[in-house]
């Protein structure tokens, strides 16, 4: 099996923000567009437990940018905690529309502990969304005070979601800095043959704010059989505990299904297979 390079695939995670007139200026990871990106919270310093407004202004050369419109409703937004106990992926429909260019979303907090969220904006001409294709992707970080944070979840490898069992699965034992084909493996909890719906535009997130990991892709269809999707090329590069979300659709009884499905990866350190 193939070993990577760290730069193809971990972006930088960046330590602190930087203050704007706008609330603070969110780091940027990918850019293809040269927009800014600003946040406030609503209430200013959150809190466990309650509902926190996240407010977010997109500029471009002193501009406004509608990023959000009628033909592009496929903005991502990503929190999670260091914990993974507190994950949340919000699209089009969790975000409302201020003005153009300014938008706001909610999120409780959790967990008493380091947050990072990431907001991926779509290339306006393609809507591409995912990967390194979109125009600007924009991180910031906070922590959330409180007591000591729960422990990191045990790993999970199957979710159900009735009547949907989904199984994640590679074809070798995982490994740190080695190339994975990861599968999503669908059936039916009573044994109804089902499959995925074809050719749809599902996709999984990864993410591990504590060691810098953050990944938005495509979920790849040319490997795909009728119950199993998967990703060809994918990789960890440190070892570690790794949150693994998708969104997938599945042809239910009388129509499509959505199955939001997130897992738990424990990732050992590579070892040569000299030693092994």
């Amino acid at each position: 099996m193939q070993k990577i390079s760290y730069a193809i695939f971990l972006a930088p995670f960046l330590l602190s923000a930087c203050a704007g007139e706008k609330g603070v200026r969110m780091h940027s990871l990918i850019t293809n567009v040269d927009y800014e990106v600003s946040m406030t919270m609503n209430p200013a310093k959150p809190s466990m437990g309650e509902e926190t407004q996240i407010t977010f202004s997109v500029t471009q050369q002193g501009k406004a940018v509608d990023v959000l419109n009628t033909k592009n409703e496929v903005l991502h937004i990503t929190v999670t905690s260091d914990n993974l106990r507190d994950f949340a992926h919000y699209a089009f429909g969790d975000i409302e529309e201020l003005r153009p260019g300014t938008y706001r979303f909610t999120h409780t907090f959790t967990q008493p502990d380091h947050y990072g969220i990431w907001i991926d904006f779509p290339n306006l001409a393609t809507r591409d969304h995912h990967g390194d294709r979109v125009d600007f992707r924009s991180f910031m970080e906070l922590r959330i005070p409180g007591s000591v944070a729960d422990p990191l979840p045990e790993s999970v490898s199957v979710v159900v979601q009735e009547p949907y069992s989904i199984s994640l699965k590679t074809e070798e034992d995982l490994m740190a800095e080695l190339i994975h084909t990861f599968t999503f493996e669908l059936s039916r909890t009573d044994g109804v043959a089902t499959r995925y719906f074809e050719n749809a535009d599902m996709f999984y997130v990864i993410t591990a704010p504590s060691i810098g990991e953050y990944r938005l892709q495509h979920i790849d269809h040319h490997i795909s059989r009728s119950n199993s999707v998967g990703t060809e090329i994918s990789a960890f590069e440190l070892p570690g505990k790794y949150l693994v979300w998708a969104e997938l659709y599945v042809h239910g009884d009388t129509k499509i299904d959505t199955v939001h499905t997130t897992f738990i990866v424990d990732v050992p350190p590579y070892v040569s297979p000299a030693l092994q």
